[in-house]
């Protein structure tokens, strides 16, 4: 599996979020987090890879944007007013 660089990443960014490249660039955590991501399929210590087989490699590639979708939306949820909660949200 190669390695893809943050300048593709923002470029696919792009064309999924309708947000220029170069906006997107000068975003701080959209860059953290996206280096993040993109480095977690090669993880390991010294010699040793933590996924070393390419199944194991896209499963942490398509997971770890999948779990910051679903953080982002579990905690940016709607609120019902204060003193009105509900279960429906």
């Amino acid at each position: 599996m190669e390695r893809i660089e943050i300048g593709d990443f923002l470029l696919i960014a792009e064309s999924h979020t309708a947000i220029a490249a170069e906006r997107l660039a000068r975003m701080d955590r959209v860059l953290v987090l996206a280096q993040s991501a993109l480095a977690a399929p090669f993880a390991g210590f010294g010699d040793v890879e933590l996924f070393p087989d390419l199944h194991a490699k896209a499963a942490i590639r398509a997971g770890v944007p999948a779990r910051v979708l679903a953080h982002r939306k579990r905690h940016m949820a709607p609120r019902a007013p204060f003193g009105r909660e509900t279960d429906a949200i």
